[in-house]
């Protein structure tokens, strides 16, 4: 029974499904600040969310200036974009070259940074060419209208996303989605993920409206940055699904043309040999370091700092290749893009591809944001799965306050969102029994019932 003074709040509240149904005693001041907090949850963490950054930001202006973290990827697709143009393709995948086209940048630092902060910019020459366009302003307007585009197509994006949730504030949904980690991250250092979110997005509505070549075609798009790639391409041959395959095909090969055609064989030559031999051995800083990326290279580097580079590489490659091996196990059973089992299978699939590919910061996790916010939005949607993407959303930017001031940088967060990324993949499979085994024949009876999966 309750006390005076006090009242018995159920923990359960519609309006909010990702709350527990525990019951608790709270006195009346503290009910009023739980129930407050309870329904404005979102408008919190979307404050929290855009605090973090902002104040970054200031941060990152009053100590080093622009493009040395802010704006740090945009600045070397700046120099090599400038480079691809006045001194032909080949240079543009040349650190040196790079690095000579980056300097009239070292203006925008602040004193104490000191020479450029050149970096490499893996891409192939269809994007250093249509680049272009963003090196004829002055750089802090080109910048400005790089993120202004970015801003566009994540809200393009997040306000698709929030359409589905119905819970009759669809701005704040998408202000929730847009101000999260990941993607915040890609509009920092001026990120091309945003592209890749638009390509996603769009895969997954073709997906769900028959589309298969289209959704194929969107998804080969992706190998713009080929390791969040070629996890959905091993997905079709799998499931030997041709004509999304051939889609994956006609993407990639319309990059291909199109690098051959502004950039020729020597400037394809010039961004393969980058992508597969300078640029894993380039070590330039926090912005490459492995410790700040996400992924199973991530995890082993930072837990046994001391093992030998080939050692680190062969435990690598062994989790790589057996995460990889449960993608057979994960999408057993049939083709349905419009099943909440789909969204499930896809969100583990673009959670395996972070945590195997080589090189994936932080932002890379934007793309997860289409099939987990659809997921979410489903009805019924698993309390465990809810709770790990909203409290990962939630815990973030609180962490990467604690990170910046005991270590100096988001590397704490880069480890949180690695194990996140696990425990996704985990909750997934055993959502659909695979790691029992067997599910019981009343929940398989419950499934069909329910028109699961």
């Amino acid at each position: 029974m309750a006390t005076p003074g006090t009242a018995v709040v159920s923990d359960r509240d519609e309006r909010n499904p990702a709350q527990g149904c525990s019951f608790v005693a709270l006195r009346d001041d503290e009910r009023r600040a739980w129930w407050w907090m309870r329904r404005h949850w979102r408008v919190i963490v979307i404050v929290v969310n855009f605090a973090f950054w902002f104040f970054n930001a200031l941060h990152e202006w009053f100590v080093r200036g622009i493009f040395v973290v802010i704006g740090v990827d945009w600045s070397r697709f700046w120099g090599a974009s400038r480079a691809f143009e006045q001194a032909g393709p080949s240079p543009a995948y040349k650190l040196s070259d790079i690095a000579r086209f980056m300097q009239p940048l070292v203006g925008y630092y602040r004193p104490a940074v000191g020479e450029v902060r050149v970096g490499p910019a893996p891409y192939p020459p269809i994007f250093l060419k249509l680049f272009e366009v963003f090196t004829l302003p002055s750089p802090p307007v080109g910048f400005l209208l790089w993120t202004a585009l970015s801003v566009v197509l994540a809200l393009y994006v997040v306000r698709r996303l929030a359409a589905r949730f119905q819970t009759g504030s669809d701005w704040q949904v998408a202000l929730l989605l847009l101000s999260t980690f990941p993607l915040m991250m890609a509009l920092f250092v001026g990120q091309v993920t945003l592209l890749l979110f638009v390509c996603v997005m769009q895969a997954v509505s073709d997906f769900d409206r028959g589309r298969e070549f289209r959704a194929g075609f969107w998804t080969g798009l992706l190998v713009l940055k080929p390791q969040y790639a070629f996890c959905l391409f091993i997905v079709y041959v799998i499931k030997r699904r041709t004509t999304a395959a051939s889609g994956f095909v006609a993407g990639g090969i319309t990059i291909l043309i199109g690098s051959l055609a502004v950039g020729g064989v020597g400037g394809m030559v010039a961004y393969v040999q980058m992508l597969f031999t300078d640029y894993p051995a380039y070590a330039g800083g926090v912005a490459i370091d492995p410790r700040a990326m996400i992924g199973w290279r991530s995890l082993v580097i930072t837990f046994f700092p001391h093992l030998s580079t080939v050692s680190s590489l062969l435990i690598v490659g062994i989790l790589s290749v057996a995460t990889l091996a449960l993608l057979p196990a994960i999408w057993s059973g049939p083709w349905d893009p419009t099943s909440k089992r789909f969204l499930r299978q896809l969100t583990a699939t673009l959670a395996i591809t972070l945590l195997v590919a080589y090189h994936s910061q932080p932002h890379g996790a934007t793309l997860l944001l289409v099939p987990g916010a659809l997921l979410l939005a489903r009805p019924n949607a698993s309390f465990v799965t809810r709770n790990l993407l909203a409290g990962a959303v939630a815990v973030m930017p609180i962490l990467g306050i604690i990170s910046a001031f005991t270590v100096g940088n988001l590397m704490l967060v880069s480890l949180f969102m690695s194990g996140v990324l696990v425990a996704l993949v985990v909750v997934l499979m055993q959502q659909d029994g695979m790691l029992v085994g067997f599910r019981s024949a009343r929940r398989r009876n419950q499934e069909i019932v329910e028109g699961y999966p």
